[in-house]
C-alpha cells in the first residue's frame, strides 16, 4: 500500500532535505506551471519564469509554512514572476501584444479557427479577467484563483464571469458575421 503523502507535507520534507520530497512536488506541478505561464509568455520566457519560480521555491523551503495549499503557494509565486516581467517592460508593450501560445483542454478540442479566435480574444480581455480564466482554464478552483490573486472569493468569481461573458459573446458575434 503507497502512502498518501500532501504537498504540503512534501514540501516541509523537503524542507529538511529530503530532495526526492521535491521531486515528487516537481513531477506533480512542472507541467501545470508550465502551462500556466506558457498562456501568458512565449516559451523561452516561460521556460526561464518557470525555472525561477521553482528556485524560489528551492530557496525559500527553509522558511516555507503551510498556511495554504501548496499549490496556492507554487502558482502565486509563478503569478509574481508574471507580473514582475510586465513591470519591467516598456510602457509601450502590452500584454495584449503578446497572445497566448498554449490552449487549455477545451480549446484542444475546438478547431483551429476557434482556438485562434480564442486566443485572440483572451489576450484582449483585462489582466485581471485574463488572468482569472487563465488559472481557471489551468485546472484551479475559484477559492484557489482567489488566493493565488489576492483578493475575495467573489471577486475572483466575478472576473470569472465577466471574462467568459465577454468571450462568449465577442466569439458569438464573430461566428454570426461569418
Amino acid at each position: 500500500m503507497t502512502e498518501m503523502v500532501t504537498d504540503e507535507q512534501l514540501m516541509l520534507r523537503f524542507a529538511k532535505g529530503d530532495s526526492t520530497a521535491f521531486n515528487r512536488l516537481f513531477s506533480r506541478y512542472k507541467q501545470r506551471l508550465y502551462g500556466f505561464l506558457r498562456q501568458q509568455l512565449p516559451g523561452a520566457l516561460a521556460d526561464e519564469l518557470c525555472q525561477e519560480t521553482w528556485e524560489s521555491v528551492i530557496r525559500h523551503s527553509a522558511s516555507y509554512q503551510p498556511t495554504a495549499k501548496f499549490q496556492t503557494y507554487l502558482f502565486t509565486i509563478g503569478r509574481r514572476k508574471v507580473i514582475d516581467h510586465w513591470r519591467t517592460q516598456k510602457p509601450s508593450e502590452s500584454l495584449d501584444d503578446n497572445l497566448l501560445y498554449t490552449t487549455g483542454p477545451e480549446v484542444r478540442l475546438a478547431s483551429e479557427q476557434t482556438a485562434s479566435a480564442l486566443m485572440t480574444q483572451v489576450a484582449a480581455l483585462p489582466f485581471v479577467q485574463k488572468e482569472a480564466f487563465l488559472l481557471k482554464e489551468s485546472g484551479m478552483s475559484v477559492q484557489e484563483v482567489a488566493d493565488i490573486t489576492g483578493v475575495g472569493y467573489e471577486t475572483a468569481k466575478s472576473r470569472l464571469k465577466l471574462a467568459f461573458r465577454k468571450l462568449r459573446s465577442t466569439l458569438e458575434a464573430q461566428y454570426a458575421e461569418a
